[in-house]
């Protein structure tokens, strides 16, 4: 466990088609660059993720977004590794805001996507804004 100077990771977390990549985009849009968790094939996933976020963090990166599926053991990783400077976003359709989530003990906050880009965009940022992201 390393605490990285100034470091703020947005992982997006929900189902398939929730707008994990969506929200991804419009962050990476604005020079935000991502790690992206599905790539990691092996046994362990949180490695190579947990090397690529240090990667980015030395190399003078303090904003990184990432999004994918994340197990229990995955996810008690990540916030040993980087402690109050993860902040896990579940991101819903509209449609499905009211079914049960995952494990939404998980999530530090939520996202409705309702299929309004102009009011997913403004969510967004007003948690990048409220972590100071």
């Amino acid at each position: 466990m390393n605490h990285h100077e100034n470091l703020k990771i947005m992982a997006f977390v929900g189902l398939s088609s929730s707008g994990k990549s969506t929200a991804i985009e419009h962050f990476t849009a604005k020079g935000i660059p991502k790690v992206d968790f599905t790539t990691a094939a092996d046994k362990n996933r949180t490695e190579p993720i947990i090397s690529q976020i240090r990667d980015l963090s030395e190399a003078g990166q303090h904003r990184v977004v990432m999004g994918g599926s994340y197990s229990e053991d995955e996810y008690r990783s990540l916030r040993h590794e980087f402690p109050g400077e993860l902040t896990f976003v579940t991101i819903v359709q509209d449609e499905n805001k009211d079914a049960p989530r995952n494990n939404p003990m998980m999530s530090d906050h939520v996202v409705i996507d309702n299929g309004n880009e102009e009011e997913f965009a403004k969510q967004l940022d007003a948690i990048a804004e409220e972590i100071g992201f």
